[in-house]
């Protein structure tokens, strides 16, 4: 039973995250009120989408992550990381 509250919490609490962008941050009918939150969900709505390019910080967080795999993969199978 807990486990369902806590699930019903995580999805109200992500239907007024996405009520807030739109109504804010996507240039809505409140975002006049207080333009520094108007475009900082804007950025966000935009990551949401896929329209703005990620951060730094990701990629190379990303780019680190993806040659660890690769190291992981190529000491678990020699032969088929010479093929790469």
């Amino acid at each position: 039973m807990p486990a369902i509250i806590i699930t019903m919490l995580i999805i109200v609490a992500l239907a007024a995250l996405v009520t807030a962008v739109v109504a804010v941050g996507m240039r809505g009918k409140w975002s006049d009120r207080n333009p520094d939150v108007a475009d900082r969900l804007g950025v966000l709505g935009k990551h949401l989408n896929g329209e703005a390019e990620a951060p730094e910080q990701f990629v190379q967080m990303y780019d680190k992550g993806t040659e660890r795999m690769r190291q992981v993969a190529a000491r678990r199978h020699p032969a088929t990381s010479d093929q790469r």
